[in-house]
This record gives structure tokens, C-alpha cells and sequence, in this order.
């Protein structure tokens, strides 16, 4: 399984002793006396986050399959320093080094992924979990700030990932099709997907449709409220190659409605507490993406290759709640009210990305420059029906606002010779964020990102390495123009604009190293991470008019974390091979000395696998030690301040088993918590209040797929 700790100087050496930034060479005119090496330049769109990057994770198509995975949170489960928060039903978000949120830039096909949106950039009112994982041919994680190659958003790691081309189905034969059946035990889900791929006047083109149905990821005693959960998919892609390049079109589209019949006992109102009489309530989910690439050789004097990326990309996000209110006037008249919320976030993101490369003696010049304009909307309507009379409220907490990003970077990959190699990279970007309401201010921001690695190949065995990153985020537009009335709060208290806010910025410096002897490999990193201008919402004051407190986001906080992270593998025969995994991480707030929300305790894993013919099986042992250093959280009603929830040292076991009985015909077959233990990761309960609602991962469930190419 790929899912696991690697850098580029261990792909270098598992890949060939002397590795060009391209990841190949190819030998030419070989003789004895002279050999002649052709290096072969790629784009920076082209090239894996492991070439650009230092520690890297990698998720493959292969992985997702042998872990039976149809949710975001089926993955990462062994790799020290990324998780993954939330579960079906609900909002998923990938952490990296403990940080989260929209600090992290999530890219599908090199296009941005839309905003996830929550409190102080948890985003867990909506996730970022907009794909499906039949379309998946790569996950791969960046840990660490990647500005440089990837502008702003990228603060604490990049997720890039890329999805499957119709040529990648059509590599053996004109013809393919196949479907796919799937349950995955956590939370009930089948789905069932179905590919096709063939050659039209010879264009390959694939089409691909999956329909899921299921439910709530319950935890273990089975107390979460009941969910309904069911979506679609379908994706298109199609090429039209020529001798100047490759045109590539993809489109995608998913929907997913969540629908929740679980009504509270009562709500505020601003006359009173009414009760709640029934409630329905739905979450609806749409995506949609069209996105032009074209791969061009261009063998000029400015470049030997390019990439051409113009994409549009729109994210809805609704929720839909319908009410009826009962209260008793006197103690003899019911009066009944209504309410019906309709609130929308929306995000469309257009794209340009140019990506050049150009190779000369031992250079290999990186350089592009990209646009992007991002349109956002999150107004809400409320209705409210009473003795026959119908008033709509149309609200905007937060303003309409349109951002535009241009970003110019230029890098060099440099072979020194004798083992040493050195990436440079330096980009700026400029932000800009404006409100579509005429009054509110500007807000703009720009920065210069620069990062350096540099590996030395000590042997054909040892190779050590340290990197330098730097990160940018611009102030988010929900902060910046956002209005967020709590009144039923205690103490009430309203989040105001702060069209001031600044960019948050971060500097990484890590060492890492790699050996191998084709049976045992052995690698680690350690990392320093310092974050500035941190964004957190801090008190103003009250406000005379109406009594009410009010709260702004403002640049307060400098953060650092830092962290080491090991792995160790042993091929002990061609059937055989066993992969263990360590991570340790720790953070916080350098102005206050209090623990970050988002670190993580020591996490383990130990991945053993064995395959004979068409037969594979493996166990996966993993878990945490005891969590205990946590910040302090304040109670909403009472302000009474405590230490956050903590958790308890765990420890699973999860079996997987593949066998391919035909040549026709894949199965995999998952048994997860095989010991059907209870356990509470640390990620799930992290900044919040102690015992308030039990997020225990789910009890002994078995999942399976089955694929048949027809």
C-alpha cells in the first residue's frame, strides 16, 4: 500500500540512482566509453508533489480499492501527520501537521476545490469532500506550506488530485467496460458505478455514472441521529492528440442530498421559546466542472514543453429547513407558526494556469504564471407563515464578494553533479477581494513565496535532504466581509466585518533522509513550522444601541509546530513485506503558550501484506497514544472556561483481503476494527468541549466491491 511516509529522496532511490527532476531518464548512444543521457522535462503541471515537495504522501486507485473506500475518511488511516475529520453525512476535511480548514489548498486536475465553510476555519458546516472516489486515479499530500508552486490557499499543504483519463482505460484494448459494486459497512452505503471507454474516430472518450444510497456513519453505541444519504455522479473525458500536443476535456458533475428528520425540543425566537411541532431538514450538495488542458512539445527557445489548463468550477451547498412551532398563549390557545430557512453557499471559480519548462546543460527551468476569479455568495432566506400571514426575510451575514488571484513563479532544478541536486522556486501573488455591495472597502494583499531543496545522494543507498517553504493565505472573503448575528447566545454577540484583515503567512524548514538495500528501507523527517498573522476573532466591546457584544476576526496569533515522523519497511520475500509507521507532532500559539486545536498525540501504524497469485491479504494495525495537552475551551452559555476534551490511547486492527478470480472479475473485502473495539480519535473531538456528544469511531463492520469488465 503507497498510502504511507516518502519523500523525494526515497522515490529517487526506489526509482534509479540518479534521478532527474522530470522522474526519468532515458540512455542513449551507450557505449562503453560514453553514455548519453536524454533527460525528459515536464511541466510543473505535469510533475507528482513528490518531485516538487519534500515529505509527501500518496494515495493510488489501488489503495482505494484494497481499503474498499467510498468515503474521505476511509483513507489516511496510517500516515503520520494527515487525517482526515468528519464521516458520512457530514462535512470531511483533510488535516495536515495540525493544520485545517481553507488553510489547506485542495486541487482536483490542477483546478482550486471550492471553500469549506464553519467556525474559526474548522469548516464543520460544510466540508470539501466534492468528488467521487471511483473517479480517482491520485491523492497526493504535501506536508507542508507549497506557496511557492501553488499560490495562495497553500499555508499549511497542498491535496492534489488527479483523476482518470480516458486513455488510462484504453492502454490494452480499443474497448472497456465495467461495473462496479460496492458496501461499505460504517455507514451503510451501496453504490454502484459504471465506466465505459472506447475510441470515437479514434478520440478515446470515457464516460463514467455512479449512483450511491446510504446513511449516517454511526459511532459505536449507534446514538448519532439517523441520516439519509444518497447521490450521483458522472464524469466525461476525452482527448485529441496531434504531433504539436494532447487536447484534453473533462467534465465533471456530483450531487448528494443529506436528509435529517430529527427535530430539536424547542428553539428561541425573538418572542420566546417556542416548541418544535416536526422538522424536516436537507442538505443538498451540487458540484460541477468543465475544464480544457492542453499538453503541448514545444522544442523552442523558451520552452521544450507546456501546459494550457482554462477550467470553471461551481460548488452549491443548501440547506433546507422546514419547521412548524407550537406555543400555548395562556394555557388554553395553541398557536402555531412556521418557519422555512433556505440558506446557500455558493462558490464559482474561473482559471487560466500557463506551465512552462525549458532544460539546458544541468538546468531545468520551471516557470508559468495563473489567473483565477472566485465569486462568492452565502445569503439566507427565511419565511415565516403565522395566523394566514407570510413575511420573507432575505439576509446577507455575509456579502457578496468576488476575489481575483494572479500569480508569476519561476523555479530551477540544478544537478551540481556528484550526487547533489538543488530546487529553487520563487512565485508572487497578488490578491484581490471586493465586495459587490457599494461602500465596504478593498481588501488586497500580495506576497513573495520562495522555497529551496536540496538533496544529496550520498550512495546509491543514502540520500539526506532539507527543505525551505514558505506558505501564504489571503484574508478569506466570510472574514473579511462577514456579519454573524448569535443573538440568542448568552451573552448575546454579533461577528463583524474587518475589511483590515491581513494575509496569514508560514516558514517550514525540514531534514529528512532515505536508505535502502532492496530489502530494507528506512527514511524519516523532522519539521518546524512557525504561522504569522494567524486569523481568530477577538471581543470589541459592546455596542451601545442594542447591549450586544461584538466580535471581529483580526491578525492576533503566531503559531509554530514542529514534529518527526519515521517509517520502516522490510521486504522479506517477493510475497512478503511488512511497513511500519511513527509520528510525533506538537504546536502552539507562541503568544500565549496554549496548545494548537489541531495537533495530534503519537500515531502508529504497522501495515503487513502478503500475496501469492492472484491472492492478497493484509492487516493494518493502527492508533494513538493519550491525548491530554489540549487548549482551554469557554462554554457558550455560562463563559466558564476548561480544558478541551481529551482522549484515551487506542489502538485497531483492520484486515484486508483482494483476490482476482477472473481475468474479469476483481474482489476486495475489508474487516474493519476486527476486535470490535471502542476508540475516540483525538482529530474528532479536538477544540471541543468535553462530553458533549460521543464521536466514537464505529464498531466491527465488513465492507466489500466487486468489479466485473465486461
Amino acid at each position: 500500500m503507497n498510502c504511507q511516509l516518502t519523500n523525494i529522496s526515497l522515490i529517487a532511490l526506489l526509482m534509479t540512482p540518479q534521478i532527474t527532476f522530470a522522474n526519468a531518464e532515458q540512455k542513449a548512444n551507450e557505449t562503453d566509453d560514453d553514455i548519453e543521457v536524454i533527460k525528459v522535462i515536464g511541466t510543473k503541471a505535469k510533475k507528482s508533489l513528490l518531485e516538487l515537495t519534500g515529505s509527501a504522501a500518496l494515495i493510488t486507485s489501488e489503495d482505494i480499492d484494497k481499503l474498499v473506500a467510498s468515503q474521505l475518511n476511509d483513507l489516511f488511516k496510517t500516515e503520520p501527520g494527515v487525517s482526515v475529520t468528519g464521516s458520512s453525512g457530514g462535512p470531511q476535511n483533510i488535516s495536515i501537521r495540525g493544520m485545517t480548514g481553507n488553510r489547506i489548498l485542495i486541487l482536483q486536475d490542477g483546478a482550486r476545490v471550492s471553500d469549506g465553510y464553519g467556525a474559526a476555519d474548522i469548516n464543520d458546516v460544510a466540508g470539501r469532500f466534492n468528488f467521487d472516489l471511483e473517479d480517482v486515479k491520485t491523492i497526493e499530500v504535501a506536508k507542508g506550506p507549497a506557496s511557492t508552486f501553488f499560490g495562495s490557499g497553500a499555508l499549511g499543504g497542498v491535496v492534489k488530485i488527479d483523476t482518470k483519463q480516458a486513455a488510462d482505460y484504453l492502454l490494452k484494448d480499443d474497448q472497456y467496460l465495467a461495473a462496479k459494486a460496492l458496501y461499505n459497512g460504517s455507514n451503510e452505503e451501496a453504490q454502484l458505478s459504471l465506466t465505459a471507454a472506447t475510441k470515437i474516430y479514434q478520440l478515446p472518450v470515457m464516460m463514467k455514472y455512479s449512483n450511491w444510497q446510504g446513511s449516517e456513519q454511526q459511532n459505536y453505541n449507534s446514538s448519532r441521529q439517523p441520516l439519509d444519504v444518497e447521490g450521483q455522479s458522472a464524469k466525461l473525458n476525452t482527448q485529441w492528440q496531434t504531433n504539436q500536443g494532447t487536447l484534453t476535456y473533462n467534465a465533471d458533475w456530483l450531487k448528494q442530498e443529506v436528509t435529517n428528520n430529527i427535530r430539536p425540543t424547542s428553539i428561541p425566537q425573538p418572542d420566546g421559546l417556542w416548541l418544535v411541532d416536526r422538522q424536516g431538514q436537507e442538505e443538498i450538495l451540487e458540484n460541477t466542472a468543465h475544464m480544457l488542458t492542453w499538453d503541448g512539445d514545444a522544442n523552442v527557445s523558451l520552452a521544450d514543453s507546456y501546459t494550457i489548463k482554462a477550467y470553471w468550477r461551481n460548488t452549491e451547498h443548501k440547506n433546507l429547513t422546514q419547521q412548524r412551532l407550537q406555543r400555548t398563549v395562556q394555557q388554553v390557545q395553541v398557536r402555531y407558526r412556521q418557519l422555512f430557512n433556505d440558506d446557500l453557499f455558493e462558490q464559482t471559480t474561473l482559471g487560466l494556469n500557463v506551465d512552462l519548462a525549458k532544460g539546458y546543460n544541468q538546468h531545468e527551468l520551471l516557470y508559468g504564471l495563473s489567473y483565477e476569479q472566485l465569486k462568492h455568495q452565502r445569503p439566507r432566506i427565511d419565511t415565516i407563515i403565522e395566523n394566514g400571514q407570510q413575511a420573507q426575510v432575505t439576509t446577507q451575514p455575509f456579502d457578496d464578494a468576488t476575489t481575483e488571484i494572479i500569480g508569476l513563479y519561476l523555479g530551477d532544478d540544478i544537478d551540481f553533479g556528484n550526487g547533489f541536486n538543488l530546487l529553487v522556486n520563487a512565485r508572487y501573488d497578488s490578491n484581490s477581494l471586493s465586495a459587490n455591495k457599494v461602500g465596504l472597502a478593498d481588501n488586497k494583499s500580495s506576497e513573495f513565496t520562495a522555497s529551496a531543496n536540496l538533496r544529496y545522494e550520498i550512495s546509491a543507498e543514502t540520500t539526506v535532504y532539507t527543505a525551505y517553504s514558505q506558505g501564504y493565505r489571503a484574508a478569506p472573503y466570510d472574514k473579511v466581509y462577514g456579519n454573524i448575528p448569535h443573538l440568542f447566545a448568552f451573552p448575546p454577540f454579533e461577528i463583524v466585518a474587518n475589511t483590515e484583515l491581513e494575509a496569514e503567512t508560514s516558514d517550514s524548514l525540514e531534514f529528512g533522509f532515505s536508505w535502502n538495500n532492496q530489502q530494507w528501507q528506512f527514511s524519516g523527517s523532522a519539521f518546524y513550522t512557525q504561522f504569522d498573522g494567524f486569523i481568530d476573532w477577538q471581543n470589541k466591546g459592546l455596542r451601545p444601541s442594542d447591549g450586544v457584544l461584538e466580535r471581529q476576526f483580526v491578525n492576533i496569533d503566531q503559531a509554530r509546530t514542529y514534529g518527526a515522523e519515521l517509517e520502516l519497511g522490510y521486504q522479506y520475500n517477493q510475497a512478503l513485506d511488512v511497513n511500519i509507521n511513527l509520528g510525533w507532532m506538537t504546536g502552539d500559539n507562541k503568544e500565549t503558550n496554549e496548545k494548537l486545536r489541531s495537533i495530534t498525540p503519537l500515531e502508529y501504524s504497522m501495515d503487513i501484506n502478503y500475496q501469492i497469485n492472484d491472492l492478497s491479504v493484509s492487516a493494518l494495525i493502527y492508533g494513538q497514544l493519550e491525548m491530554d495537552d489540549v487548549p482551554v475551551c469557554q462554554q457558550a452559555f455560562t463563559n466558564r472556561v476548561m480544558d478541551c476534551a481529551t482522549s484515551d490511547s487506542w489502538w485497531t486492527t483492520d484486515l484486508h483481503l483482494g483476490y482476482q478470480a477472473w481475468d474479469t472479475l476483481t474482489l476486495n473485502l475489508a474487516l474493519n476494527n476486527v476486535f470490535d473495539r471502542e476508540y475516540t480519535r483525538y482529530q474528532e473531538v479536538a477544540g471541543s468541549l468535553p462530553l458533549t456528544q460521543d464521536l466514537t469511531q464505529p464498531s466491527r463492520n465488513l465492507s466489500f466491491s466487486a468489479r466485473y469488465q465486461f
